[in-house]
């Protein structure tokens, strides 16, 4: 899992920037290839709103796929970073990746690591 990528971004600070940042993704998604592209996180259920979603090119050459999530914190420890990463990496190799990337920093808590990764 790319944990990382939270770190990189800055707090959004209301619903009104958070609308300027997904109009942003939007614009940046219509020139991504299958399977890159970023996608909502919802509680099936609900259909609230929880997260999101990314399998996005890896700087610096764009070759490499890695998948990034973030679901809102009131709902982590309940399995949905697991189901996330499962349907993204399904939806990746059946689109024809050979291979995808999930990198977490250090200060990652072990329990929140994708299996077999290490920082």
């Amino acid at each position: 899992m790319a944990c990382w990528l939270a770190l990189a971004m800055t707090r959004v600070p209301d619903k009104h920037a958070m609308g300027g940042v997904l109009r942003q993704w939007i614009e940046q998604c219509s020139s991504l290839e299958p399977p890159a592209g970023r996608w909502a996180i919802e509680l099936a259920a609900s259909g609230d709103l929880v997260g999101g979603a990314a399998v996005l090119p890896l700087p610096p050459d764009g070759i490499d796929l890695e998948i990034g999530w973030q679901p809102a914190r009131p709902f982590w420890g309940r399995g949905l970073a697991t189901e996330v990463v499962h349907g993204a990496a399904h939806y990746a190799f059946t689109a024809g990746a050979d291979e995808v990337f999930a990198v977490c920093a250090p200060a990652t808590p072990v329990e929140s690591r994708p299996h077999g990764a290490w920082a």
